[in-house]
């Protein structure tokens, strides 16, 4: 391409102008192109500040900023026209390379030039669906089981704050009588705690608060009790404050080690995974008296705003042992062994197991004196009796197993539930 000498510019006449136009095929019709626009400007903008004058004539305000214009009658070519139609023409060609330029650009940009008019409609079809969003894309797998990693040894310590794994029997104690669900009072010790990370229940919450969504609501919570006596009488709680120290309930309850869960696993997957949330199920074989039983822990996770993996909830429940059964098939979690709860709006857990309560009070039995399990069942055993015809006959029904704690001689019972919480059933 020819350079393009742009000192002609810096003392442009009339010949330097005659130089420049014979780019344009009709030189006649570009000169007076310019000089007809370069006049129109100068005219518009003379009769623009005199209206102006006018207008703030009539007011009676001239602003001192304002440059006014006055007497002009006689039109003076401006010193700077020459300079200005050398600079219109040479616009008017470095517009045209430029032009090509832009085009030229956005070619290589993209990749392509014009279309072919035969794969126009296919490209069209390729490229009507858009991206997937980040927020869209669900996490993989390899990713949730790092997420339940990371947050099982909290998880672990926090629901073991009640027990000896947590708290020292050497820490200073006040006791105070508890109340518990079913009215009965039973002496409780509350140990003072000594951590360093947090004092006061506030500050505990708080420290959590970077691992679950709420943990206030997981850390029954008696409030401060310094006007309280050793052996007043409480409502249920796990955590006080008595004289400006935070206080942990002593239970005999082992707290769910890491080591426990790790041991003898059954299943370990995803459920219910969603771009933000998902279910993390941990399934272990464990013996307890000469029984086998498939615990399962279930963890809800859930993204915080910032993108934080955090825990919504947790649960730990179990069923006996299937010597044989594949508890990697199902495809739904163990403790909801049919279709899933979720996608039932019509099935309460809670109605269910309130109606479990419910008919056990009917024979004088504490629901709460019973380590309770369930699961679904899509057929009935030979071996139960009907309490009632009245129920939900869909073949999608909860079986409730409720057995003693060790050391209590009472039966372990069976019942089944339909889906509105209708016990209709008891094993023999």
């Amino acid at each position: 391409m020819k350079d393009i000498d742009l000192r002609i510019l810096e003392n442009a006449e009339d010949d330097i102008v005659e130089e420049l136009v014979p780019f344009s095929p009709d030189e006649d019709q570009v000169m007076k192109r310019v000089l007809a626009m370069s006049e129109k400007k100068y005219k518009d903008l003379i009769r623009h500040q005199d209206k102006e004058k006018e207008q703030d004539n009539r007011k009676g305000t001239i602003k001192s900023s304002e440059t006014v214009v006055e007497g002009v009658e006689v039109y003076h070519r401006p010193a700077w026209y020459k300079p200005l139609c050398a600079a219109a023409a040479f616009i008017l060609i470095a517009g045209g390379l430029g032009t090509g330029f832009a085009f030229s650009r956005k070619a290589r940009l993209s990749g392509v030039s014009q279309p072919d008019p035969t794969t126009t409609a296919e490209t069209t079809e390729l490229t009507t669906e858009a991206p997937a969003k980040p927020e869209d894309i669900l996490p993989e797998e390899e990713e949730m089981k790092g997420v339940f990693e990371e947050l099982f040894p909290v998880f672990s310590e926090f629901s073991g704050l009640c027990t000896e794994d947590y708290f020292s029997r050497d820490w200073e104690s006040i006791n105070f009588d508890l109340r518990s669900y079913d009215g009965e009072l039973y002496e409780t010790p509350f140990y003072k705690v000594e951590d360093e990370r947090f004092s006061t229940y506030d500050e505990m919450v708080e420290y959590y608060s970077r691992y679950f969504f709420e943990p206030a609501e997981l850390l029954p919570y008696a409030g401060d009790v310094s006007d309280h006596q050793a052996g007043d009488v409480l409502d249920d709680c796990n955590f006080l404050e008595y004289n400006g120290a935070l206080y942990v309930r002593g239970t005999l309850k082992r707290a769910e080690t890491q080591e426990e869960w790790n041991h003898d696993i059954l299943s370990d997957r995803a459920f219910f995974v969603k771009p933000d949330s998902f279910m993390w199920e941990r399934v272990v074989k464990n013996e307890e008296n000469d029984v086998t039983f498939a615990y399962a822990l279930t963890m809800e996770f859930k993204k915080s705003d910032d993108g934080v993996w955090k825990i919504l909830s947790y649960n730990i429940m179990g069923t006996q042992y299937e010597e044989g059964k594949d508890y990697t098939a199902s495809e739904y979690p163990l403790l909801e062994g049919g279709p899933s709860f979720r996608a039932d709006d019509d099935i309460d857990f809670d109605s269910v197991m309130t109606s479990v309560q419910t008919y056990l009070e009917g024979y004088n039995e504490n629901f709460y004196a019973y380590n309770a399990h369930w699961d679904m069942m899509t057929e009935l055993p030979d071996s139960y009796y009907h309490v009632t015809d009245d129920f939900r006959n869909n073949n999608r029904w909860i079986r409730v197993v409720l057995e003693p704690y060790p050391g209590d001689d009472t039966d372990t019972r069976v019942l089944y539930v339909d889906g509105y919480g209708v016990v209709f059933g008891e094993e023999y």
